[in-house]
């Protein structure tokens, strides 16, 4: 068997008139690690994504915040949310939740208490180290369940 493909994010930075920058390499967390489906916020103030690998799933469903020209250290979403082995997320138009499968269907999460606790204190290491609990930001409905 040949090695794993890997996905990996560009930035291309728009210079005028439809032309671009040379595309650079996005490092988000540890490079030894996978990272999957990452969705961009349309502003490019954080970006949600799948990191690593676990037993029967993806990764874990971490959050990462625009730091000047480069991404922040990824911030894990949680137990509550990553038991359901997520993949695939999206972002809705709101801006605030995401979409992604997991192993009871398709879910809606709230990232509004890690939006907010970055607003508060962008600069500080304490804000973003703070994880609100899943519990709190997971809307309470399955919005597709998996037939069985």
């Amino acid at each position: 068997m040949g090695q794993r493909s890997k996905v990996h994010a560009f930035l291309a930075v728009p210079v005028n008139q439809g032309k671009y920058l040379k595309p650079e390499l996005v490092t988000l967390g540890n490079p030894q690690e996978s990272l999957h489906d990452p969705a961009v916020a349309p502003d490019q103030s954080f970006i949600v994504f799948d990191s690593g690998k676990v037993k029967g799933g993806l990764g874990r469903l971490c959050i990462a915040f625009r730091d000047g020209d480069h991404w922040g250290a990824p911030i894990d979403l949680g137990e509550d949310l990553n038991k359901e082995l997520p993949w695939g997320s999206h972002l809705d138009p709101d801006g605030h939740t995401i979409y992604f499968t997991g192993t009871s269907g398709i879910q809606r999460f709230s990232l509004r208490p890690w939006l907010e606790a970055h607003r508060q204190q962008p600069a500080s290491r304490a804000a973003l180290d703070h994880r609100p609990s899943s519990s709190l930001a997971r809307e309470p409905t399955t919005v597709v369940k998996s037939p069985g």
